[in-house]
């Protein structure tokens, strides 16, 4: 889906939430989802969100957009 979005002159962006997709997999994806907690609690994958926002708002990408 990506790929057609940027095919179309779109500036595509995807946050690796920590411990899913590429990230290093914890230990604990390897168990059953019951028998552990959370491995992201939701304030830090807002807070990663927010470092991703600030990140692209702040490229050059973007700066050339204003």
């Amino acid at each position: 889906m990506m790929d057609m979005i940027a095919a179309r002159g779109f500036d595509v962006y995807l946050v690796d939430v920590r411990g899913y997709g590429h990230s290093t997999r914890p230990p604990e994806m390897s168990q059953p989802a019951a028998a552990n907690k959370p491995i992201v609690s939701t304030d830090v994958a807002a807070r990663d969100l927010g470092a991703a926002i600030d990140y692209i708002l702040k490229s050059a990408a973007f700066q050339k957009l204003k």
